[in-house]
């Protein structure tokens, strides 16, 4: 395994946003991870979800492509500052593997 923190230039190509905060890289089952995590206003975390998912889709793309991978996912773990989380949290979180 691979585990890339606060590092930018992953990828091959130059693409918008390249710097996800935490990428793990498991070469046997040939997969990817992408954490991002944010801290967002309780009335911001929608669509800051929905933004941490769809701004990495290049990345993933090239990420798959460099280290012939099959599956690379996006983990967006919002937290507002108030503690407040969305429905997809807890599943976020359970497929990263953290408690």
């Amino acid at each position: 395994m691979i585990l890339y923190w606060d590092r930018s230039g992953i990828t091959d190509k130059t693409v918008g946003v390249n710097k996800p905060d935490t990428v793990l890289i498991d070469r046997e089952y040939k997969a990817a991870f992408l954490m991002d995590i944010a801290i967002p206003l309780t009335h911001n975390i929608p669509k800051t979800e929905a933004e941490k998912v769809t701004k990495y889709e290049n990345v993933v793309l090239e990420i798959e492509n460099i280290w012939k991978l099959n599956n690379v996912s996006v983990y967006p773990l919002v937290i507002s500052a108030e503690g407040v989380v969305t429905r997809n949290f807890p599943k976020y979180l359970e497929n990263t593997g953290l408690t």
